[in-house]
C-alpha cells in the first residue's frame, strides 16, 4: 500500500498510481502517540508533540484523540529529514517546520534551538578550559613537588654521607691510638717484664715457704714479705 503525505499542499507519494515504489528518496513518518504509562515527564513531553504536530499540519479532520495511522508527514517537512529524538523539545525537528504553507513559530523555535546549542557548545568549551587549565596547574603542582623531593633526598643523601664520613672518622681516631700503642717501640719492657716475672716467681717460692712454716713464722713477719714484694713491682715502673 502507498503512502501519501498529509500536508496540505505537499504531493509527496511513496508509489504511483500503479502501486509501483518511486525512487524518490523520501520517508514518511506517523503521528507521535501519547506515552501515558512512563512517567509524569515523557506524558507531558509526548501530549505537547502530539498537539505540536497537530497545529504544524493544520488539517481541521486531525483530532488528537484519533488520528489514523495511514495519515503521514514526508521527509521533506523536517531539516534533518526525520523527526528529532522526542525528548529534545527544542529541537527543530521535534515536529515539523517547513514547506507547511505557514511560518508562524517555528523559524523562532528553530533559533531558540540554535541558541540553546550555542550555549551548550559554550559550557562544555568553558569546562574544558577550566579542566585543561587545572590539569596545568596540576603539572606545575607535580613539577614543583618532584623538585622538592628531589632537594629533599639529595639533603638527605648530603646528611647521611656526613654522618658516614664523621663515624668513620670516629672510628679511625678511635683504633688510631691503640695501633700507635702497639707501633710504639719501648727498650725497657723485656727488661721490666723479666723482672715482673722474676718478682712473681720469688712471691710464689715465698708463700710455698711461708705456708710450710706457718706455725713457726709470727703473723707480722708474713705482711712485712708482702708489702717488701709489692714495693718491689711498684718500683719497676718509677
Amino acid at each position: 500500500m502507498g503512502r501519501t503525505c498529509c500536508v496540505i499542499g505537499c504531493n509527496a507519494r511513496s508509489h504511483d498510481h500503479k502501486e509501483r515504489k518511486l525512487d524518490n528518496g523520501l520517508s514518511f513518518y506517523g503521528f507521535p502517540s501519547w506515552k501515558q504509562l512512563q512517567g509524569s515527564l515523557v506524558s507531558d513531553i509526548t501530549k505537547r508533540r502530539r498537539m505540536a504536530w497537530i497545529a504544524a499540519v493544520r488539517r481541521p479532520d486531525i483530532k488528537f484523540v484519533n488520528i489514523p495511522r495511514y495519515l503521514k508527514v514526508c521527509s521533506q517537512h523536517f531539516h534533518m529529514g526525520k523527526p528529532a529524538y522526542e525528548m529534545e523539545e527544542a529541537h527543530p525537528d521535534w515536529a515539523p517546520s517547513l514547506h507547511l504553507g505557514h511560518s508562524d513559530v517555528h523559524v523562532t523555535q528553530q533559533d531558540r534551538y540554535l541558541r540553546i546549542q550555542q550555549r551548550l557548545k559554550g559550557r562544555i568549551n568553558n569546562q574544558a578550559d577550566e579542566h585543561m587549565a587545572e590539569d596545568g596547574q596540576d603539572g606545575e603542582n607535580a613539577e614543583i613537588e618532584v623538585a622538592l623531593e628531589e632537594e629533599e633526598d639529595g639533603a638527605e643523601v648530603e646528611a647521611t654521607e656526613e654522618e658516614e664520613d664523621g663515624e668513620q672518622a670516629e672510628n679511625e681516631d678511635a683504633y688510631e691510638p691503640a695501633a700507635k700503642k702497639q707501633q710504639t717501640y719501648c727498650p725497657n719492657c723485656d727488661q721490666i717484664r723479666a723482672e715482673i716475672n722474676h718478682l712473681l716467681q720469688e712471691n710464689r717460692e715465698l708463700r710455698s715457704e711461708l705456708s710450710k712454716r706457718q706455725f713457726q713464722i709470727p703473723h707480722p713477719l708474713h705482711m712485712a714479705l708482702q708489702k717488701k714484694t709489692q714495693f718491689k713491682v711498684q718500683s719497676l715502673f718509677h
